[in-house]
């Protein structure tokens, strides 16, 4: 459960730094340059994003369940 809250904690801020930069881009526009390029990059990298931590999670419980039934060599 607390993995669960890292990676919404540490994903909100990334997105909350990526749509800033979003809406400070009206600034410094640039002439002939469509804002809708820059939204579908920031929802591709987010699914990007999502679907990478879903895989390193399975990936980590995996090595997490063959580490656990080995044995270190010490007995209680």
């Amino acid at each position: 459960m607390f993995y669960f809250f890292t990676i919404f904690q540490s994903t909100f801020f990334d997105i909350m730094g990526i749509m800033l930069f979003y809406f400070l881009v009206g600034q410094v526009e640039v002439e002939n340059f469509e804002a809708g390029i820059l939204l579908f990059i920031i929802m591709a990298t987010s699914i990007i994003m999502t679907i990478a931590m879903v895989y390193d999670k399975r990936r980590n419980q995996q090595a997490l369940n063959k580490a656990s039934g080995i044995s270190i060599g010490y007995s209680t």
